[in-house]
Order: structure tokens, then C-alpha cells, then sequence
């Protein structure tokens, strides 16, 4: 990773830092509905009011409205008054009612990205209120749940495939021409469209009637970005593997083009569960993103490196160039990590410490400590490979003190011990990444 760019993700952090109390709270609430679930009106409304938790755009929320017998009486985002496109409450106008009972599902769109959903009735005139069975569950149930968790999982899967493919361009010359790194990138690609399926059936199993509505959420979009960028990303690719060689000079239009790629990739991602409203927010958006592609770097490389080394004598300078950019990597993912966890936990609150989501994200950082503290350890088992081999037992230092140079063959079996280890709590991170996108932080 150039220096000057090292810099500048250091001062952006800085900044990040400093910034305002984080604005992270629990997942959007309906609050208040009009009429409320189980009245009896003795003259129908004219209109249907839903109060939120929080400010959200209310285009992208979706309410019904049906009779018992089952007819769509009118559908449509709710409305306001304000010129604010995103307010705490809204509208729907409905039409003349007559004696009977109705149902009435909304579906939101949180500006943390998650889904709300509620289904209430109420009965004009005389009639009874007809329910289904289900009715006013709340969301995020448990197949919403693990549909949201495996398609976080797959997304880290999928970007820690492409970030190989990132740091074989900068480290590894000619590595991207081989079959297996082919292979390694394309299954990448692939897996971050399946997160991106499987984040869209969460939403459509949670709270959304079809996939049009989902489409016209913010995170909808944001998930076409993501399927689009990965699709560029791996066109990129491409295009770089069939020109890499050890030999030829880089092109600087097709790095730039795999930058370029790798942008909205991040923000497809990132920003699906992250709100963009405000400027803290925003700035949140932006660590995550460097967070995002730091880790993907990270472990791309580093699984790479953990593969290539069981099949064959690990190469002394690819696996020093690779842990340098990999040193680098978890400087910013430190930095980013503590300052997101600082900024979704609300300042680090009681509550979000003490909750579920506070649990995860506690053993997450245990893991993370643990993924440092083997990558320290691979970092010495590189530096020892790279010692020359003598054929005394022992050499002298410039200083004058006697050493002990081990075998190589020992050398490089402390080196696949350490790179094993770092890619198994690397795993681990994933998992418990992903399991965070499912639990509130309070």
C-alpha cells in the first residue's frame, strides 16, 4: 500500500474520531398507528396515520390496506406534509369505507437499512375486527434473520475472494494469470451476488410484498449497486489477469479501472446497512467502507498465501511483500473497527454492551486481537524464511552474536503453522461479522 495513501486514510481516521457522538441506535419502531390496532370506529377514516421511532424516507415505505375478504382496497407509500423527505410520520389516503373490518400491513425501510414491518386491523361500524393469524408479529423474524446472516456471510466470503485478487495485482506479478486465482476471483464475485439474493429474500420474506418494492427502497438500490459493481469488479479482474505479466510494466488505466470497481462494491455493501442521512452518519458510511476493504485485503491475500503454501514451498519474497501490505491492512482495520464499534454502540452505552448485539461484537474484537497476534507471529515466521541458509549450524550477527539458523524445512512448517492459524481466527471474524447484521445494538 503507497505511503501517501497510508497517510491518508491515518488522517481520515483521525477526523473520524473526533467527530460528534455517534447516532446508532436500535432498529426503527412503528410508534403510532391511526387508527390504532383493534378499534372499533363508528365512521370510517378518511386517512391512515403511522408515527416512526426515527426520521426515514417515506418513500420507501409501502402500506396495504384489505378487506377481510381478502381485496386490495389501496396500496402506496405514506405522504407528508413536509418538505423533509425524511420525517417521523405519514399518510395514506383511503377510500370511502363501508361497515367491515380491515387489515393493514406497512413495511418500512429504516435508515440503518433495516426492515420494519406490522400488520394491525380495525373494524368500522358494527363488524367485528377480522385478524390472520400472525397479524402484528414483529419483525425480523427468525427466517428473516438467518437469510440476512448467511448473505452478510457470503458477501465477506465474496470480497475476501476479490480482495486476493486486489493484492495479487500489487504484490504478486503474474499470479492473476494461473487457473486456481481465476477460480478463487470468479467464485468471489459470484458469492457477493449470492449475499446480495439472499439479503433480498430476508427482505422479502421480513417485510416487502414483491421485489418491485424492494427495488424502490434505498437499500434495494444499494443492493443493485452491489450486484453491478461485482460484476464490474470481476470484468476488471479479468481484463488485468490476461495482461499480468511478471515482466510487463503495469498499466496505469486498468489499475485505476480496478479502483474505480472496487468504490461502489464497498458502498453497495456498506451502505445497505448504513444510514447516509446526515454528515456522521455519512462519515460512518465512509470508515466502514475502509474497514470493509481493509479486511477484505487482509484475509484475501492472506488465504491465498495459506493455500499456495500447502501445495507447495512458500515463495520468501511474495509472502514479505504480502505482509507488508497485510501490516498495513490491520493498522486501518484497528482504526476503523474502534471507531464504528464506538459509533454503533451510541459511545459505547450500557445497554448496547450489555445486549446481545454487545455480546457478538465483544467476542468479535476477542478474535480480532487474536487475528493481530497471529499475524505478529507470521510476520516472524516471513523474516525467518527469508534468512539465508547456512550450512554451519550456527551464524554470526552483525552485533556479534551467535544465532541458530533452523532448517528450512522447519522454517517453512512454522510459517504454513502460523498462516493456518491466522486464516482460522480470520473465519471466525467473518462469522461473527455477519451475525452482527442480525441483532440491534441495544
Amino acid at each position: 500500500m503507497p505511503r501517501r495513501i497510508l497517510r491518508c486514510i491515518v488522517l481520515f481516521l483521525a477526523v473520524a474520531a473526533l467527530s460528534a457522538p455517534g447516532a446508532a441506535h436500535a432498529h426503527t419502531r412503528i410508534e403510532l398507528t391511526s387508527p390504532r390496532d383493534g378499534a372499533h370506529l363508528e365512521a370510517p377514516p378518511a386517512a391512515l396515520q403511522v408515527a416512526f421511532s426515527e426520521p426515514l424516507p417515506l418513500r420507501d415505505t409501502d402500506v396495504e390496506v384489505t378487506s377481510a375478504a381478502g381485496e386490495v382496497l389501496v396500496s402506496g407509500p405514506l405522504t407528508s406534509d413536509s418538505t423533509d423527505p425524511a420525517v417521523s410520520s405519514g399518510t395514506l389516503d383511503l377510500p370511502a369505507l363501508s361497515d367491515g373490518s380491515y387489515l393493514v400491513t406497512v413495511a418500512a425501510q429504516g435508515p440503518d437499512g433495516h426492515s420494519v414491518r406490522s400488520v394491525f386491523a380495525f373494524a368500522v361500524g358494527d363488524a367485528p375486527v377480522v385478524r390472520i393469524e400472525g397479524g402484528g408479529s414483529p419483525s425480523n423474524g427468525p427466517v428473516a434473520r438467518a437469510l440476512a446472516a448467511l448473505g452478510a456471510l457470503a458477501t465477506g466470503v465474496g470480497l475476501v475472494g476479490l480482495g486476493f485478487g486486489y493484492v495479487a495485482t500489487w504484490v504478486w506479478p503474474g499470479s492473476t494469470r494461473s487457473g486456481r486465482a481465476r477460480v478463487h476471483t470468479a467464485a468471489g464475485a459470484g458469492a457477493v451476488l449470492l449475499g446480495a439474493v439472499l439479503v433480498v429474500a430476508s427482505m422479502r420474506v421480513e417485510a416487502y410484498p414483491s421485489l418491485g418494492s424492494i427495488a424502490a427502497t434505498q437499500a434495494g438500490r444499494l443492493l443493485g449497486l452491489r450486484m453491478a459493481a461485482a460484476t464490474a469488479v470481476l470484468a476488471a479482474m479479468i481484463a488485468w489477469s490476461r495482461h499480468d505479466e511478471p515482466d510487463r510494466p503495469r498499466s496505469p488505466n486498468r489499475q485505476n479501472a480496478l479502483f474505480a470497481a472496487a468504490i461502489p462494491l464497498l458502498l453497495g455493501v456498506v451502505g445497505s446497512s448504513h444510514s447516509a442521512g446526515d454528515v456522521w452518519a455519512l462519515m460512518t458510511l465512509l470508515v466502514g467502507m475502509v474497514h470493509l476493504g481493509a479486511v477484505s485485503l487482509w484475509i484475501g491475500g492472506l488465504a491465498w498465501l495459506w493455500l499456495g503454501a500447502r501445495q507447495r514451498e512458500p515463495d520468501p519474497e511474495a509472502a514479505a511483500a504480502f505482509s507488508r501490505t497485510a501490516r498495513n491492512c490491520a493498522v486501518v482495520t484497528l482504526g476503523t473497527g474502534s471507531v464504528l464499534a464506538y459509533r454503533l454502540t451510541d459511545g459505547l452505552d450500557v445497554a448496547a454492551l450489555t445486549s446481545p448485539y454487545g455480546a457478538v461484537l465483544a467476542a468479535k474484537l476477542v478474535f480480532v486481537a487474536a487475528l493481530v497476534a497471529c499475524a505478529a507471529r507470521t510476520h516472524r515466521a516471513v523474516l525467518d524464511l527469508r534468512r539465508p541458509a547456512e550450512a554451519a549450524p550456527h551464524s554470526v550477527d552483525g552485533g556479534g552474536t551467535a544465532t541458530r539458523v533452523r532448517p528450512v524445512h522447519r522454517r517453512t512448517a512454522a510459517l504454513r503453522s502460523a498462516l493456518r492459524r491466522e486464516a482460522a481466527a480470520g473465519s471466525v471474524v467473518l462469522v461473527l461479522a455477519a451475525l452482527l447484521t442480525t441483532l440491534a445494538p441495544t
